[in-house]
C-alpha cells in the first residue's frame, strides 16, 4: 500500500520530465527536439538543491511528525523555504539573465534559439524546488497516496497544455508545459501540506529576495551590455 502510490509518483515524474521530447518530435522538427534536449537537462540540473536538502530532512520530519511535535516542525519548515529560495534565486536568475551567452558558451550558436525555452524553464525550477520540499515532507508523514496525486495531476497538466501549445509555439510551448505543471505541485503540494502542519509562507521574505537579486542582475546585465 505504501509502495503503489510511490511507484505511480515515479512514473508520472517522468511523464512530466520526458512526454515533452515526445510531443515535440510528433508535432515539430528534430531540430527543435535537439535543442530541447539541450535546454531542459541544464534547468534540471537545478534540481539538485531539493533533491539533496530532501535526503537530508526526511528522517528530521519523521522524527518530529512522530512525536508530534508541530511547533517546532512548522519553525522549521518556514526557515527551510526562506533559505532554500534565498539559495537558488541567484544562480537561477543569472541563467534567466544571460541563457543566450550560456547557451552559445557551453552548446554552440546552433542552440541559441533555445534561449527563451531555458528562460521559461528556470521560472519552473524556483516552483520545484519549493515544491519538492514539499513532497519530501508529505511523504515523510506517511502520505504518500497524497504525493501520487499530486504529481498525476501535474502530468495531467503537463500533457494537455502540451497537446494545446506545442504544434503552435514548439519549444516555448512545451517549457511553459513544464513550468506550469512545477507550479501546480507547489500549489498543490502547500495547500496539502498546510493541512497537517501549522506552516506559514514567507513571502514577504521572498519577495525581498527577488527585489533584491533582481536590481544585482539588472546592474550586473547593464554594465555587461
Amino acid at each position: 500500500l505504501f509502495g503503489v502510490p510511490v511507484f505511480a509518483t515515479a512514473v508520472a515524474g517522468k511523464v512530466i520530465s520526458d512526454i515533452d521530447t515526445v510531443m515535440l518530435t510528433y508535432f515539430r522538427s528534430l531540430e527543435e527536439v535537439g535543442v530541447y534536449n539541450v535546454v531542459l537537462p541544464s534547468a534540471e540540473m537545478f534540481f539538485f538543491f531539493s533533491v539533496t536538502i530532501g535526503e537530508v530532512i526526511f528522517p528530521l520530519v519523521v522524527e518530529l511528525w512522530i512525536k508530534k511535535d508541530l511547533k517546532r516542525l512548522g519553525e522549521g519548515v518556514r526557515l527551510l523555504y526562506r533559505y532554500a529560495f534565498a539559495l537558488i534565486i541567484p544562480p537561477a536568475l543569472a541563467v534567466i539573465a544571460f541563457s543566450p551567452f550560456l547557451i552559445r558558451l557551453f552548446f554552440g550558436e546552433k542552440y541559441i534559439m533555445g534561449a527563451l525555452a531555458l528562460q521559461i524553464l528556470m521560472v519552473g525550477v524556483l516552483f520545484f524546488v519549493v515544491a519538492g520540499l514539499n513532497l519530501n515532507i508529505i511523504a515523510a508523514t506517511g502520505r504518500p497516496k497524497a504525493v501520487a496525486k499530486i504529481i498525476i495531476l501535474a502530468a495531467l497538466t503537463n500533457i494537455l497544455v502540451n497537446l494545446f501549445l506545442i504544434p503552435r509555439f514548439g519549444i516555448e510551448g512545451a517549457a511553459f508545459a513544464t513550468s506550469l505543471s512545477y507550479l501546480v505541485i507547489l500549489i498543490m503540494s502547500t495547500i496539502q501540506l498546510r493541512k497537517y502542519i501549522p506552516l506559514e509562507i514567507p513571502g514577504i521574505s521572498w519577495l525581498k529576495i527577488l527585489f533584491a537579486s533582481g536590481i544585482f542582475m539588472g546592474t550586473l546585465y547593464f554594465l555587461v551590455a
